[in-house]
């Protein structure tokens, strides 16, 4: 952006951005002037919404002629279609800015706030009310003059919100108890924000600072301001009832207006002007104590002792509110129907992304008391992901070191350790000295709970029961059983419950339902009692303030009540939210603390994607048809044509592309879905997985239109699936999932000989998952992925044997990088794969005795390819790279913070 020019303005510099544009520094060329230029953020073009709520920004700051309200010049919109506003360029520095530097001198506070209650006032008589002010919004000239910058939330009266149902707009810390509750808004709330950051200006510190969302909460509704005198000395008694009556819970005994703030700030200006010239002094309220003390210390010394009893009864209040909820084991507390949740949203750290999804997830974890919030995270300065935490009441999130591929992180009952899975081992760090310890073997780890006793209980891998492990270590052992009878293959995302006996758990079935019973989620006992089925789930559940949230089969997160005693739900569940679904590991992206406070990403928009063909370089040479849903693709043996798999109305179908016509047709086409497409040798037939009947068969068919399809006979598992075909056409290799045999024993290779009797015999047949097979170019090696080292990892051997498979996909020692979708190139001397960030690696091989060496390793460039075995394939020649690519860079949605949640509850 910097650099360009954007109709007539010449964009300069960044000067910075918020969650409803971006700001630049840019020079008018027409009438030679700087501007400022706000754009809508790029991921949210596509938003309707957002870019009317942003045309309403300079609707309603034009209608505004005011020393103290930005000018807003023109509205416009670039080539592309990206919405800019063009606004009146300040030389100068944002409130909060100067606010780093410490608090401000009483007068040039008092100067401030009656230059914003001006503005507010012009805006409140047309109207207008801003909606978010905060010192980030407040803009302070070199000559002083104060203007209020971004009317992006404003809501012209009588206009249509354009806010969700049940949300509220503006930045917590300034928000009025009216409008945190939910409750219909005037302009006397913004004068309760101007008395915020009026406090804020003169002690340095905002009155309100809960330690985290709920605390936050409770001291705007319920607690009164601390006293600033007890800030700043000698304060003016007058000031500090100006203040008060700003900031009065009871809108009605608030000020009426924003002129009125005004004029009051410039007589208590005035008169300690008028003293100090009087006195020849200046402490912090310009007005020593022998002078006129009377009214007003009266005033202050009758607040304070009010402030005080009411500080005592809300301490025996709370004193007894406390037993009475440990008498009731944490019973939801019945309260108004009108709920009180207010949306708060933490993104990820600058220039990074979240890693909540996928198949090595670090999904978002609340600290039990919501102060904290735990998550996996990569950025541009740290490009390993590891685990990142964040204070709720802080902007910044922190980097912990030593956490390099954290995944599903839990925090300990007390809240000062956060455990996690890395490296096939189960893990804690402490959270103030930032010590790592290992505390058990774990191959790959799908999730965990710690009770106040010391115990935790985890799920170690994808074949195994919950086990538990003392906190100090030792060898975790299993804590129940897998149930045959209900062809159980493992547990997962175990959850204690407030005893620190019980516990919740998934009980996963056979994932394609070969055998029948659905997953489950059950409760259970560390004395390894009977256990009990709650709910038939396919994902995480969690429980919090005596309520079961969980999904339900359309993706909606609810809560139910849930009796402790009886160990069931009560009631009809009520619905919170739609969190994101990470479709490899079936956990949603959601987390709730013992504190009320629920925190949860939604689904980002999925665009679709497109068929991209690549140099080495990752250079775009070509992109073949038009963007749909793909997915699989693969190059024919002569690279002059792809096959691949579309999502069409009702189902997937195949189709045949060339490359240098563009004509296309298809293969497999019907209401089965039918993918995984793989080349004969000579490029005559192809095979593909289809379900036509109860299960998932291969067939072969010629490319050659109006050809019969032929079912391949292999096993009689439920699904198999192709993946490659050897050169000499002597082999098939294919992978099953959810075995007769074995219902637990998933994603196995097999080799299907094409002459002979064709019987097809277990390549890789163990616990650990196998599956994207490929041959090497003379049929005398094979490539795969496996999971067998707690993360996905190439590994090659000898074909057909001595069996002796090598990992390459990562360096000596421990510094392991993974990787995903080996292809073979360039006769064999080449292994292409996908790391687990999603770039394009090459490994230059050495084929020699019965041992595959890796020569060397190089990264060829960062892809957006899709995260499903078929993403992408390379050239025989290794020349061209096609890949199934995302058609943009995916922004991560931000995580969603409801305060109160269960308000949303209903008395039954």
């Amino acid at each position: 952006m910097i650099g360009a020019t954007i109709s007539h303005y010449h964009v300069i510099e960044k000067l910075g951005g918020g969650g409803m544009g971006v700001v630049y520094k840019a020079e008018d060329l027409k009438l030679k002037r700087l501007v400022a230029l706000k754009f809508l953020p790029p991921d949210l073009t596509s938003d309707l919404r957002s870019k009317e709520r942003f045309a309403h920004e300079a609707q309603a700051a034009s209608a505004l002629e005011h020393p103290g309200i930005c000018t807003v010049h023109d509205i416009g919109e670039t080539g592309e279609g990206q919405t800019f506003i063009v606004m009146a360029y300040y030389d100068g520095e944002t409130l909060k800015r100067k606010l780093t530097n410490g608090r401000l001198k009483v007068e040039q506070a008092l100067e401030i706030a009656a230059q914003i209650a001006d503005g507010l006032a012009k805006a409140h008589e047309n109207g207008i009310v801003h909606r978010d002010i905060k010192p980030a919004n407040i803009m302070i000239s070199r000559d002083g003059s104060v203007k209020i910058l971004d009317f992006g939330l404003a809501k012209l009266a009588g206009e249509t919100k354009l806010t969700r149902t049940g949300t509220t707009v503006g930045t917590l810390m300034y928000m009025a108890p009216e409008q945190v509750q939910g409750q219909e808004v005037d302009a006397r709330a913004y004068i309760w924000a101007l008395g915020v950051l009026l406090q804020e200006m003169i002690t340095g510190v905002a009155p309100f600072r809960g330690e985290h969302e709920g605390a936050l909460l409770y001291e705007i509704i319920s607690a009164e301001p601390p006293q600033m005198a007890d800030v700043v000395p000698d304060l003016e008694p007058e000031l500090q009832q100006l203040v008060s009556k700003c900031l009065e819970k009871n809108p009605e005994e608030r000020y009426q207006s924003a002129k009125d703030v005004s004029v009051d700030c410039r007589r208590i200006k005035r008169e300690m002007k008028a003293i100090r010239q009087l006195t020849g002094t200046y402490p912090h309220s310009g007005r020593i104590e022998n002078v006129s003390p009377g009214k007003g210390y009266r005033f202050l010394k009758e607040r304070r002792g009010r402030y005080n009893r009411i500080w005592m009864l809300l301490t025996a209040f709370f004193f007894v509110t406390t037993v009475v909820l440990l008498a009731i084991r944490e019973a939801p507390v019945e309260r108004d129907e009108k709920s009180i949740a207010i949306p708060v949203e933490i993104h990820p750290p600058e220039n990074g992304k979240f890693h909540f999804v996928g198949a090595r997830p670090g999904p978002i974890a609340l600290s039990p008391d919501g102060g904290h919030i735990a998550f996996l995270a990569s950025t541009k300065e740290r490009e390993k992901k590891c685990l990142w935490i964040k204070a709720l009441d802080e902007e910044k999130s922190w980097p912990l070191d030593n956490t390099e591929d954290a995944t599903y992180p839990f925090w300990s009952y007390d809240g000062k350790q956060i455990a996690f899975f890395a490296g096939a081992k189960l893990k804690r760090i402490d959270i103030v000295s930032r010590v790592v310890t290992e505390v058990c073997d774990a191959e790959f780890g799908l999730g965990g709970s710690w009770n106040q006793m010391g115990t935790i209980i985890f799920a170690p891998s994808s074949s195994d029961p919950i086990m538990r492990v003392s906190e100090n270590g030792g060898n975790p052992e299993p804590l129940l059983s897998l149930d045959d009878s209900k062809y159980e293959i493992y547990h997962q995302f175990p959850l204690f419950l407030p005893d620190g006996n019980h516990f919740l758990f998934l009980a996963r079935t056979t994932f394609t339902k070969v055998k029948p019973g659905p997953d489950t989620v059950y409760v259970s006992s560390l004395d390894r009692r009977e256990r009990k089925a709650l709910i038939a789930s396919t994902t995480n559940v969690a429980y919090s303030n005596g309520c079961l949230l969980y999904l339900t089969h359309n993706g909606t997160l609810v809560a139910a009540k849930f009796n402790l005693e009886t160990l069931s739900i009560e009631g009809e569940p009520v619905p919170i939210a739609t969190p994101q679904l990470n479709l490899m590991t079936g956990g949603a992206v959601f987390t709730v603390s013992r504190s009320s406070l629920l925190a949860y990403q939604e689904s980002p928009a999925v665009s679709g994607s497109r068929l991209i063909v690549y140099d080495r370089s990752g250079y775009e040479l070509s992109v073949p048809g038009d963007q749909a849903d793909y997915w699989d693709v693969r190059f024919s043996p002569d690279a002059k044509k792809i096959a691949y798999s579309i999502a069409g109305e009702k189902s997937l179908d195949i189709w045949i592309r060339d490359l240098a016509s563009g004509e296309k047709r298809s293969v497999a086409f019907g209401a089965s879905p039918e993918r995984l497409v793989v080349w004969s040798p000579n490029g005559k037939e192809v095979l593909y997985m289809a379900l036509k009947t109860e299960s998932h068969e291969i067939y072969r068919k010629s490319v050659v239109e109006g050809t019969t399809e032929v079912l391949v006979p292999t096993t009689h598992d439920y699904m198999k699936q192709p993946f490659d075909w050897s050169r000499d056409g002597k082999f098939v290799a294919f992978v099953t999932a959810a075995r007769i045999v074995d219902p637990r024993n998933q994603c196995d290779i097999w080799i299907l000989p094409m002459t002979g009797d064709k019987k097809p015999v277990p390549l890789v047949n163990g616990a650990p998952n196998e599956w994207d097979p490929r041959f090497s170019p003379d049929s005398k090696w094979i490539a795969y992925c496996s999971g067998e080292s707690g993360q996905e990892e190439i590994y090659v051997s000898r074909f057909p044997g001595p069996w002796n498979p090598e990992p390459i996909s990562h360096e000596g020692g421990r510094g392991r990088y993974g990787g995903r979708a080996p292809r073979w190139a360039k006769g064999g001397s080449e292994i292409f794969y996908l790391s687990s960030d999603n770039k394009l690696m090459v490994a230059q091989m050495k084929l020699v005795g019965a041992t595959p060496q890796v020569v060397a390793r190089k990264t060829l460039f960062q892809t957006r390819a899709r995260s499903i075995s078929g993403a992408y394939d390379v050239s025989a020649d290794g020349a061209k790279i096609i890949i199934n690519t995302r058609d943009e860079e995916q922004i991560d949605t931000p995580v969603k913070l409801i305060v109160n949640w269960t308000e949303r509850l209903r008395k039954k």
